[in-house]
């Protein structure tokens, strides 16, 4: 890194407020989130939890509601407008855009922050803001303008509208009781809807949306078809607060939004929440030392400064919230005060502390400042310190936690404590991106298709990797075909003419049968892999994928190949081929200099043989750390030292014939020990072990392993300096 991580400064500023500078300068974009629910949803406590986390993560920029279908809450004539939206429970309109690949304006839980991510990168052109507010306590009458400044002409049906919501909302009975599929659930095992109960009686539903005054679409012809630059446009719009309803609770959401003749062209272009009777809690921050370098059993410091903006005082209480956290076995974070009160225009500081151990690894400490008071609404609020042990070599990346906890542990067998897995958010990208370790292994699911081809950031930064000297090594289904139909020109000319690889016509290949009607899986077909013959990575390993599949929610399995192709005068070489196919490519590796890749065109949980799979992941680590041996020594060699000569680290290859712990020692030419270690995570099948050989002195030894089968297995090691 070229700056120092832990001065490092990162300003936010809290609250649905935004600062006046900005103000003046651009509109800003707020997003806003229609969270499609109802009370009978069971899966929808989980859309709960991540629309309050993008809550917390961008107050300035995203404003979240729940539509409530089916339950006590359901405005009928509203939901019959929107229905055509809704393609399933739980889903979400974002901005009420169809965003490229998704068949409805609803989309998927799972997609929710990266196409927030996608409308917050957009210029806002209109500035919306909520004025002129007044409620009359006995008649219950609301009023509120909303106005739109627009900074530059626009044209086409343009119409203003507001939305009124009501947050802490709770009940008796099954319209209101919350049906909770998490409860219990070991696959959801950490949730925060683990612990609660299948039905939770006097549920807190947020956000519930109550009316629209000006209807679903907005008010027509308020806005002229062509507007007008820096001139205001403003509709009055009137509601009379139902007596069951609690005013204080009240907000209001002001909008810009498009009308086009089909449903799928009404995209909200700007909005602003506000209160009715308490405001939205506004609260200034700055995080100094967002990224830390914590050495082994040591600690760090961050601190969080905060400023109360509003005009009356609040109550803040932190955490860390420990299920949005990232914290390596061993290590403990915690802030230095539990709550405060904050009067207008104060601040104050809160220490964030990370300790760690000798179990190296990477932390996302997650603080939670959950902002209370008489006068405004309460919100938590979020702040994130990431931290990393500079013992860390490899970093996983990848949406996979499957997978990704299966090559740690691969990789940790030969390189002990020099791995971690991080999460692919912008944040960590920033601070401690893939250029600051020597390998990075990334994998993605079906479920995350698009991630890794869809990040230009990531992306750029992997060839960064392969121009200094680095290793990469990635398995991901048909990623690399949306890599190259992607607008990214310095990766297509990475892969094109630097790399000398790219995909055959037709790839990826679809390796399911789906029914047409109720889109069930009903079958993965199998999918024979060939290894090469010579080759490092897959001599004499001929596997399948897709052997095994039973359930597709139980049993993992590879539903799209990419197949890839070598252009004459690279550098790669094939590992894999596919269906007996030569000219089918699955697997390729690509070397210059010190620079290696490895890429498999296929999901590696497709394949049901674990044995076989921690062999290609152990040869492919090998070869990525070390390069390969040459064929001679290749072929007939089942046991084996690489690198030999070798310096301050050995890799012992041998064969296990039983599953028991093991003893490896170094002998010197007179038998004597030197060094000796047991190694109890030992199955059947091809293993490594790393030998560090730092102390020894220069000479000859023999590597002698015990109890990996009836007789000892023995391999000579010479050791230079």
């Amino acid at each position: 890194m070229k700056y120092n991580r832990t001065l490092y400064a990162f300003a936010i500023v809290f609250g649905l407020g935004f600062a006046t500078m900005l103000h003046a300068q651009k509109p800003v974009k707020r997003v806003l989130l229609e969270q499609f629910t109802g009370a009978w949803c069971g899966w929808c406590v989980d859309g709960s939890v991540v629309m309050d986390e993008l809550i917390k993560e961008f107050p300035d920029n995203f404003i979240g509601v729940k539509m409530h279908q089916g339950d006590a809450m359901e405005i009928p004539k509203v939901f019959d407008s929107i229905k055509a939206l809704v393609p399933f429970y739980p889903s979400g309109a974002i901005d009420r855009v169809t965003f490229a690949g998704e068949q409805t304006v609803g989309t998927s839980r799972e997609k929710w922050r990266d196409y927030v991510l996608m409308q917050m990168e957009k210029a806002s052109d209109i500035d919306v803001n909520v004025v002129n507010v007044s409620y009359d306590k006995t008649t219950r009458v609301m009023k509120a303008d909303v106005e739109a400044t627009f900074v530059k002409s626009m044209s086409g049906d343009l119409r203003l509208n507001l939305m009124v919501v009501e947050d802490g909302v709770s009940g008796t009975g099954t319209g209101y009781d919350q049906s909770n599929y998490i409860s219990g659930n070991a696959s959801f095992k950490g949730h925060p809807y683990y612990d609660k109960p299948a039905k939770i009686v006097g549920y807190n539903h947020r956000s519930v949306v109550r009316a629209y005054p000006g209807g679903v679409w907005g008010i027509k012809n308020v806005i002229p078809a062509i507007t007008s630059t820096a001139e205001k446009y403003k509709a009055t719009f009137t509601y009379t607060i139902p007596k069951e309803y609690d005013a204080g609770n009240i907000l209001l959401i002001g909008m810009v939004q498009k009308h086009g003749t089909a449903m799928t062209a009404r995209e909200i272009l700007n909005a602003q929440q506000i209160g009715l009777l308490k405001s939205p809690a506004i609260m200034e921050s700055t995080l100094t030392g967002q990224f830390q370098t914590v050495q082994s059993a040591g600690s760090s410091e961050s601190s969080l400064k905060l400023k109360n903006n509003n005009t009356t005082g609040v109550t803040v209480t932190y955490e860390v919230d420990q299920v949005a956290s990232i914290i390596p076995e061993g290590w403990n974070a915690t802030v230095s005060k539990p709550t405060e009160n904050l009067e207008p225009g104060a601040s104050s500081e809160v220490a964030v502390k990370i300790n760690s151990t000798d179990n190296p690894g990477f932390a996302k400490i997650v603080v939670n400042a959950i902002v209370s008071g008489e006068n405004v609404f309460t919100k938590s609020l979020k702040a994130t310190v990431y931290a990393l042990s500079p013992s860390i070599k490899h970093a996983v990346y990848g949406n996979h936690p499957k997978m990704n906890a299966l090559y740690i542990q691969d990789l940790e067998n030969m390189r002990p404590k020099t791995t971690a897995m991080l999460p692919m958010e912008p944040e960590v990208l920033t601070g401690f991106p893939p250029s600051t370790f020597d390998m990075a292994i990334i994998s993605v699911d079906n479920e995350n298709a698009g991630m890794i081809a869809n990040n230009s950031t990531f992306l750029n930064q992997i060839g960064t990797m392969l121009q200094n000297g680095k290793k990469v090594f990635m398995a991901s289904e048909q990623e690399l075909s949306t890599i190259l139909k992607s607008d990214n020109e310095s990766i297509k000319t990475l892969l094109d003419q630097n790399l000398g690889i790219s995909v055959k016509a037709g790839s990826p290949i679809k390796r399911f049968e789906q029914d047409k009607n109720s889109g069930d899986i009903l079958m993965a077909n199998a999918i024979a892999l060939k290894g090469q013959a010579g080759d490092y990575i897959s001599r004499d390993m001929n596997v399948m994928l897709n052997e095994n599949f039973e359930d597709p929610i139980l049993t993992p399995f590879t539903r799209f190949t990419d197949v890839l192709t070598i252009k004459q005068g690279s550098n790669a070489v094939p590992v894999f081929t596919y269906d007996n196919d030569p000219t089918d490519i699955g697997a390729i590796r690509w070397e210059n200099g010190q620079s290696r890749l490895v890429i498999f065109g296929f999901g590696l949980d497709g394949m049901s043989n674990q044995t076989k799979r921690s062999q290609i992941m152990s040869r492919t680590y090998n070869w990525l750390l070390q390069g390969a041996l040459s064929t001679d020594e290749q072929e007939g060699q089942s046991n084996l030292i690489m690198p030999n000569p070798a310096s301050d680290l050995a890799i012992a290859q041998f064969s296990a014939e039983r599953s028991a712990p093991i003893t490896i020692s170094v002998l010197d030419g007179l038998g004597r020990i030197h060094t000796t270690f047991t190694k109890t995570d030992i199955v059947i099948g091809k293993q490594s072990a790393a030998i560090a050989t730092s102390g020894l002195p220069a000479g000859q030894y023999q590597v002698k392993i015990d109890g990996a089968s009836l007789k000892p297995i023995l391999m000579p090691l010479v050791i230079i300096r």
